[in-house]
């Protein structure tokens, strides 16, 4: 998932990071691996998701990405105001009816197929990540896991970023209200 360790749990795996999808975007989703996925011990990561949509708008502006017509949008229109983004161009349910911009997606979508759930055998937590990956390390065939930090965001504290309308929104957004976002 996007901004939720991936490229992290990637590089431990011994991936390289400019060749590892096949489709050309980066992290795949669980589709990309449904001939194979019941063979191997699955898990996902899921983030905060006010941090994670407020950590990805900083990273669309720090590299300025403009690669998709949503991270253009970010820029031209949101004047770089996180909130001004949330109001005027996060909340267009139209965004992500057929959106391939992944860093956006509700983190819901990541994890469906066909409209149904996909079964993982554990969900971690980004924010006890290293406490989290440790119970996976057994299932894996590892004495520990020490995932090294690649991509890793600025600390910021997204909470002052939200008012309660943007906060209320996001949180609709995460949680696919409003059919924001086709579970695939």
């Amino acid at each position: 998932m996007c901004r939720c360790a991936g490229s992290s749990i990637e590089v431990y795996f011994g991936k390289d990071l400019n060749e590892l999808n096949l489709s050309g975007e980066r992290h795949a989703t669980p589709a990309h691996y449904k001939a194979y996925w019941h063979e191997y011990f699955t898990f996902t990561i899921a983030r905060n998701p006010w941090d994670r949509v407020y950590s990805a708008f900083l990273y669309t502006l720090q590299r300025d990405l403009r690669d998709t017509p949503l991270k253009e949008r970010l820029h031209s229109e949101s004047a770089g105001d996180f909130k001004t983004f949330i109001n005027t161009i996060l909340s267009d349910k139209r965004q992500f009816d057929d959106s391939d911009d992944r860093l956006f997606w509700p983190q819901c979508r990541w994890l469906m197929e066909g409209g149904k759930p996909v079964a993982f055998d554990k969900m971690l937590r980004l924010e006890t990540l290293d406490r989290d990956l440790n119970s996976v390390a057994g299932p894996l065939g590892l004495s520990s896991f020490n995932l090294p930090r690649t991509n890793e965001s600025a600390r910021h504290d997204y909470r002052s970023a939200y008012d309660g309308k943007t906060a209320d929104m996001v949180g609709r957004i995460s949680a696919l209200g409003e059919n924001h976002g086709k579970a695939r």
